[in-house]
């Protein structure tokens, strides 16, 4: 057993709500890093201070006692950034999620991971997804507005394996830039989403919150 890590062998099998969004926040807002000497990786996770708390839980459930770093530092045009970082080597766990298709440069080469989450978890790793890189919008600001736009980005692939869990057209995807962009715009598959939430242990609230009163 790890001096710091328990749970090594987290990811070896999928057969938690909790593990599947995990996978999928990971999926969108992990990197799976080389270490200086090359011969070995590790996982990280930088995200935004004030989210600190899917961290905490990340470290609960891998039953890690890893310290998390706190990054303050000036971005472009002198805005502050305040981050903060969990860095996690272990050859097993790196491992395990090399099995469910996780790699380094993974947002370049993420092909349909999501058949690797078994059908039942699926829903959760999408919403993990989300929370990671995913962004849930108002289509206008006008208060007899009901329209939410979901928006997640990633490979063609990937999104194909959201929409085939979704059971939603492959038309709702496009071209935004470089990166491939599917938007959400149909209520029943928004309403499919939010059934997700229903067995999660953790998501961001703030995330969430943005579907009550629009479905």
């Amino acid at each position: 057993m790890s001096k710091y890590l328990r749970n090594k062998n987290y990811f070896d099998v999928i057969d938690t709500y909790a593990k599947a969004y995990i996978v999928g926040f990971i999926a969108a807002d992990g990197s799976i890093v080389k270490s200086s000497r090359g011969n070995s990786y590790y996982l990280t996770i930088t995200i935004r201070y004030e989210d600190k708390d899917i961290l905490n839980f990340i470290k609960q459930e891998l039953g890690s006692s890893h310290k998390l770093t706190e990054i303050n530092k000036i971005g472009g045009f002198g805005k502050p950034i305040h981050h903060i970082r969990l860095s996690i080597g272990s050859t097993n766990l790196i491992r395990g999620l090399n099995q469910v298709g996780l790699y380094s440069n993974k947002s370049l080469t993420m092909g349909n991971i999501i058949e690797n989450i078994p059908q039942q978890y699926r829903g959760a790793f999408i919403i993990g997804y989300i929370d990671g890189d995913g962004s849930i919008t108002r289509v206008s600001n006008s208060p007899n507005n009901k329209s939410l736009n979901i928006q997640i980005r990633g490979t063609r692939e990937f999104l194909k394996g959201i929409t085939s869990t979704l059971e939603m057209p492959d038309t709702y995807i496009s071209q935004y830039d470089s990166i491939p962009q599917l938007s959400i715009t149909h209520k029943k598959y928004q309403r499919t989403l939010f059934s997700y939430y229903e067995n999660l242990p953790f998501y961001y609230t703030r995330k969430y919150n943005k579907f009550l009163g629009y479905l």
